[in-house]
């Protein structure tokens, strides 16, 4: 005779934060997003270009006629990659400009403008020998043809120390003690003033250094805007006219930014990592609450490397890459669903993951790899393809698994002192490949947990008694792991049924 059905299902969301028996969400997860607030395995990652010469710190991705042109820049290299989107491979050329050193601190920003005076898209981009945060150098500034193959050229009237910005039809540069300058009309590469119009300028909008500038919707009709991260303040500038030519005001003065590059745009909704916090603008700063991993995630990142965002529409999401404890390489990633309001996190492949950029052309995201392999090449690869990890003929299965909080009978929140024993489980799964489950126990709160059981269900159970899962399991505490881990193996959680009863004697 089996125990009462009891529906297994956790609050969605990974808790990392507090203690593990407060809350009734999932505790632990890995390569799962939650939709619908329910579990379901992250996709697949194809790689698509396994012969970077150099670790990709910064992308740039244009589309066009169902091709992408990827510029990526690394410590010592700017490689074009161009991937047709149909044909799922990829050619690379070396656009490095000659001048070019290579040093493990070099950071590249990049941008896209017209420019009428050659009739062509160019590729613009600022070097610098550190991170916007820790670097006061001036930068060298680059242009080349953006679908050409051609290394980069260099503009010698440009030293901003941070980054740049294409807001057409001026390009932007910014640095070190609140400097921004810009462009002559529809001239990405002339910051000299020309008369009649003397558009290109200069100015210092703060005393502290601008760490990042973003376009934002003007509020006078097609006037170019701009959002402003400085160290300690966001601004907007806003285009004029006249003698003026801009407006600058500070819209906080009590922000900060754990790194420039964990700034990212979606839909309109301006998204960071402040130094201890998330936070967001929508025409207003605001927090974005957290009761999941905020302290988690600010106790055990490393301040002293790079993080940045990427943001995949397709699933609500902004993933945080960020390096833990004394790594200088992002690990690890934390993903907030926007859409659904949740948190949760994982583990990075392949060693890690360097730079990522959201993919308009397939819907993706691209993420490069920040570990070298057996050659000394490093890979670029298209995330949210399939289910398992295809690196040129290999194809290996991708891991992913999700863990319920604690599993009681009656009230959850005056828990019996009685164990629990689950005699069988009802899979309901939209499945592929087999999972496997495992029953975890522990005597008490604060005693480890062991796993007592684990047994496999199959994707199509051909006989009435592999459609149910039968286990003998018996703990005071007690939680359920789900695990995907074949070839070809996906998975969506429904309602799942486990046959629990009172053990007859306290388990202590």
């Amino acid at each position: 005779m089996t125990g009462i059905p009891v529906p297994i299902k956790s609050l969605p969301g990974i808790k990392r934060d507090g203690t593990e028996l407060e809350g009734q969400n999932y505790v632990d997860g890995q390569w799962v997003r939650f939709q619908r607030g329910l579990p379901r395995k992250i996709g697949g990652y194809q790689n698509i270009s396994p012969e970077l010469p150099d670790v990709a710190r910064s992308i740039h991705l244009q589309t066009k006629n169902r091709q992408d042109y990827i510029h990526l820049g690394s410590p010592g290299k700017m490689t074009r990659v161009l991937f047709p989107i149909d044909s799922q491979s990829s050619t690379m050329v070396d656009r490095t400009p000659v001048d070019v050193v290579r040093d493990r601190n070099n950071y590249w920003s990049m941008d896209v403008m017209f420019d009428p005076a050659s009739n062509k898209n160019l590729i613009l981009a600022l070097l610098t020998n550190g991170c916007p945060c820790s670097t006061d150098t001036p930068g060298k500034y680059y242009y080349g043809d953006l679908y050409g193959t051609e290394p980069l050229t260099l503009v010698p009237t440009v030293t901003a120390s941070s980054g740049i910005l294409a807001l057409p039809p001026f390009m932007i540069a910014y640095g070190s003690d609140g400097f921004i300058q810009w462009s002559n009309l529809n001239a990405p590469t002339d910051f000299i003033p020309v008369a009649p119009s003397d558009a290109a300028g200069e100015a210092r909008i703060t005393a502290q250094k601008i760490l990042k500038a973003l376009p934002l919707r003007g509020g006078g009709g097609y006037t170019p805007a701009m959002l402003i991260w400085s160290v300690d303040s966001l601004l907007r500038g806003m285009y004029t006219g006249g003698t003026t030519q801009w407006e600058w005001d500070t819209l906080s003065g009590q922000i900060s930014v754990l790194s420039p590059t964990s700034i990212i745009e979606n839909d309109g909704i301006f998204y960071w990592a402040a130094g201890n916090r998330f936070l967001m603008f929508n025409g207003v700063v605001r927090e974005i609450p957290n009761q999941l991993n905020v302290n988690w995630f600010f106790d055990n990142v490393n301040y002293g490397t790079r993080c940045f965002a990427v943001k995949n529409p397709r699933w609500g999401e902004i993933w945080w890459c960020y390096p833990v404890g004394d790594e200088s390489e992002c690990t690890r990633a934390v993903i907030y669903n926007y859409r659904e309001e949740l948190w949760y996190d994982t583990e990075l492949p392949n060693g890690g993951r360097g730079a990522g950029v959201h993919d308009v052309g397939t819907g993706s995201i691209m993420m490069c790899s920040n570990v070298a392999d057996e050659g000394g090449a490093y890979d670029l690869w298209l995330h949210e393809v399939g289910v398992d990890e295809v690196d040129e003929d290999r194809t290996r299965a991708v891991r992913s698994y999700f863990e319920t909080s604690d599993i009681f009978l009656g009230d959850t929140e005056k828990p019996s002192d009685s164990g629990v024993s689950i005699d069988l489980l009802e899979p309901d799964f939209v499945q592929s490949g087999d999972m496997t489950v495992y029953v975890k126990t522990r005597a008490n709160a604060r005693a480890p947990f062991v796993v007592q059981e684990s047994a496999v269900f199959e994707e199509s159970p051909e006989d009435t008694y592999n459609q149910v899962v039968p286990l003998k399991t018996t703990g005071r505490q007690m939680r359920l792991r789900f695990e995907s881990n074949v070839i070809g193996g996906d998975y969506q959680m429904g309602q799942v049924m486990a046959h629990l009863s009172p053990s007859i004697a306290k388990v202590l």
